[in-house]
């Protein structure tokens, strides 16, 4: 076994570690300033999501591709993923001079 832990500072008082929160009672009670950096705002209209496919998958045929300049590999190949989930259709990806290439196999 190890040597016991030091006690905390005069003035602070600490929860279980489980619940990994620590308050200095002095700033907690006088100093409420956490409260200010939030505005509440009635009455706003919900944004319109942003759809529409990044990658043209639809429009490839069993053998096509698209090239992206500058595209990383792990990126694409999630988007291919999460492509494949959605539609059954497979792609594969890989990494030719300056960016990346997508085919669809299946």
């Amino acid at each position: 076994m190890g040597a016991p832990l030091p006690s905390p500072p005069q003035g602070i008082f600490c929860f279980p570690a489980y619940l990994k929160y620590l308050f200095v009672y002095d700033e907690y009670i006088d100093n409420m300033e956490m409260y200010e950096m939030f505005t509440l705002e009635r009455g706003l209209d919900i944004p319109e999501r942003k759809t529409g496919p990044k990658y043209p998958y639809d429009q490839l045929e069993l053998g096509d591709s698209f090239y992206l300049e500058g595209g990383d590999l792990s990126k694409l190949c999630n988007a291919n993923y999460r492509e494949w989930r959605r539609t059954g259709k497979k792609f594969t990806a890989r990494k030719v001079e300056n960016g990346v290439r997508v085919w669809r196999v299946e």
